[in-house]
């Protein structure tokens, strides 16, 4: 039931937004009315990459899992795996105490699970390590390549 009516709020932002303008008289009509011009093809698309992006974090979950030999079936690690990323969501943090957090709230939900707290540990620093580390250092090195090749071109 919430997440028909979730879905529907998503599809039908631009009528929420006019209601809002109403409520709020107008105060904050500059951010609505960008609301309002989303057409629904890009939302479905948004939605699609969104999803796509999800069940690619639960697979690499689920083969990390199995990878350190966390016995977790697939159906369960799905529901551990969206509770995980909800109080993800939830909880503020930042990319350093993020691992802890993540390591934390992975082995209390999991524990339920699998009694390879170890593992699970492992598998959460892993996909930490893979998402977000490799990531962070090809950027930073890619933009200091790009700093120092705009320099020499500077010189010559």
């Amino acid at each position: 039931m919430a997440a028909t009516i979730l879905t529907v709020f998503y599809f039908r932002v631009s009528v929420f937004s006019s209601l809002l303008d109403k409520f709020r008289n107008g105060r904050y009509s500059f951010l609505s009315g960008g609301l309002r011009q989303v057409n629904a093809t890009l939302l479905l698309k948004l939605l699609s990459l969104s999803a796509a992006r999800f069940f690619v974090f639960i697979l690499q979950y689920f083969f990390v899992f199995r990878l350190f030999n966390v016995q977790v079936d697939w159906v369960n690690s799905f529901a551990a795996v969206s509770v995980i990323f909800l109080v993800l969501a939830i909880i503020p943090s930042f990319a350093i105490a993020e691992l802890g957090l993540r390591g934390e709230v992975s082995l209390q939900l999991l524990s339920v699970f699998s009694a390879n707290s170890l593992g699970i540990g492992l598998a959460t620093a892993t996909i930490w390590f893979i998402n977000l580390v490799i990531p962070a250092v090809a950027g930073s090195l890619l933009i200091l390549s790009i700093k120092i090749f705009k320099n020499r071109n500077e010189r010559n």
